[in-house]
Order: C-alpha cells, then structure tokens, then sequence
C-alpha cells in the first residue's frame, strides 16, 4: 500500500495527473489499488485508457529495475573505497574520499544533487565517518520529498540512534507501524526504538520481525547479533555475527560489530 500512495503523492506534488495521459492512468491504478473506486472514476474519465500500455514508456519501465541495480553497486563500490581511504589516510586527507569526485560530477554535470541515490550515498559516506549530524541532514531532506523512500530509512534510523534522539525516533515508529506494517524497515525502526531505551527483548523480538519479512536485509540482522552483545551474551552474539558473515559473504559488518562490541 505504501508504494501506492508514495506513487500518488509523488504525480500529485510534480502536477503530472493532468499534464500526462500516462501519469493520469497511473494515478487511477494507485487509487484502484486503494479502493478508492469513485477517486479513480474522476481521474480516468470515460476514455479507455488501455492503449497506453504499447507506448515507449512500457519499455522504459522493463529497464528502470536494471538500471537502479547497477546504479546501487557502483554507489557501494564507491563507499567501500572511500570507507578504506578514511581508516587509512592521514588526518589532513581523510575528509577528501575518492567517492567525493563521483559524486560532484553526478551532481553538478549530470544535475543529480537532488537524486535520492545520490544523497543515499552522501549519507553513507558521512555515516562511515561517524559524522551524524550531517548524515541526518541529508537523510531529513530525502524524507521532507518523498517520505515513502524507504531506502533512505536504515541510515535515518541508525543516525537517530546514534544521536540519541529517542522522541523522533518514538514517533517515526508510531507512525510507520500505523500506515505500513507490510515494510521491514517499520520493524527495523520499532526496533532500533527499544533497544536505544534497553528493551533489549522488545528490540530483539522486531528485528528477528524484520529479518522474517526479507531474510536479505542486513542492517536488521547485524543489530539483532547487536541485543546478544548488549546482554552480554557472548556465545549466542559470536553465533549470529557469524549468521551474518555467512549470509552476507564480503561484508565487513558482522567483524567490525563483533569487534566494537567487545571494546564496549
């Protein structure tokens, strides 16, 4: 359902229902899907709009889901660069990045300083760093255009966490719990939630939630090895940073979080 509306949200903010056949049809579509019946009568008319579905934007739709998977591993290839540049470099250089380059390009030749993946990547990068604040700017301003991005929202969740900011944090859970219970990333935020005020059952209950809805999302799984590590449960902790080492083959994740934890 949240895409539905985040889809309708977004032809509504640009004015593109009555500028575009296209977007009018899919605007109809996102209400259908709403049971918004009488809405989506008044969006789509009379007309049968069924002949769009040969015009070129079909075809464009088939290649967009290939296009963001190759436009997401070079945005990562360019964060673990530029996260081994920082641990390595001097003091006077580890706030220039090879990935800092990319991105100026991507943002001022090709005019994507707004694009989501790349103040996704912007956001990382200052995550890595350990500069929050910055981090939480950027993702604040991705959220103040499209809410519904919930790419965005595991590093929006970690920077409030980081930060402390428990009443945000409260109320983003309260209210992706309400409005979209079906998403992982609701559940990762609840989470996240309990375990910075030390309901560390609570907190472990809604990851292993969150990992139960996409056994692939990995931020979820590494912060339930974190409510082991926090009880100080050591063998349980070593077995599920171990889970995550193995689900996630190449990630530095699960050794640096075994590692940070024990220093605690």
């Amino acid at each position: 359902m949240g895409d539905y509306k985040r889809a309708q949200s977004y032809l509504r903010r640009r004015d593109l229902i009555h500028r575009k056949p296209s977007c009018r049809y899919l605007a109809g579509h996102c209400l259908v899907k709403q049971s918004r019946y009488d809405e989506a009568l008044a969006v789509l008319g009379e007309r049968n709009p069924t002949y769009l579905i040969k015009s070129k934007d079909a075809n464009k739709r088939k290649i967009q889901p290939i296009t963001a998977r190759q436009r997401t591993r070079r945005i990562r290839k360019w964060q673990t660069t530029s996260s081994v540049s920082t641990a390595v470099g001097s003091p006077s250089t580890r706030t220039v990045t090879p990935s800092q380059p990319a991105c100026d390009t991507l943002a001022t030749h090709y005019r994507l300083k707004d694009n989501p993946d790349i103040l996704l990547a912007r956001a990382d990068m200052f995550f890595t760093q350990c500069r929050f604040r910055q981090a939480l700017e950027v993702t604040n301003a991705v959220l103040a255009q499209d809410k519904y991005n919930f790419n965005i929202y595991s590093i929006h969740v970690a920077c409030l966490y980081e930060l402390k900011e428990k009443n945000q944090l409260f109320l983003i859970s309260h209210e992706l719990a309400e409005s979209h219970p079906e998403e992982p990333r609701t559940w990762l935020a609840v989470a996240t939630y309990y375990f910075l005020i030390d309901k560390i059952a609570e907190a472990r209950r809604y990851f292993s939630k969150a990992n139960m809805m996409d056994p692939h999302f990995a931020a979820a799984w590494i912060r339930f090895a974190h409510t082991f590590a926090a009880e100080g449960e050591h063998d349980q902790a070593i077995s599920a940073y171990s889970t995550v080492a193995r689900l996630f083959m190449g990630s530095h994740m699960p050794q640096f979080s075994w590692a940070r934890s024990t220093t605690l």
